[in-house]
């Protein structure tokens, strides 16, 4: 990974006890040309109602 994707790109975080997970922090990057797929959306949409904490527990299951 370039330094510039470094720069731009983690945040280390804790996640689901113990465990390390990084955010990723656009930083004022353009959008991407292509939008996501249609599964990658549906499976944004299912989680984006849960709040923070319930994601992490979700992640950890």
């Amino acid at each position: 990974i370039s330094q510039v994707v470094k720069d731009h790109v983690t945040k280390p975080t804790a996640m689901a006890q113990g465990r390390v997970a990084h955010l990723i922090e656009w930083k004022g990057w353009s959008k991407p040309l292509d939008p996501p797929s249609a599964t990658l959306q549906s499976h944004f949409n299912s989680y984006s109602h849960l709040s923070e904490g319930e994601q992490e527990a979700r992640f950890a299951a």
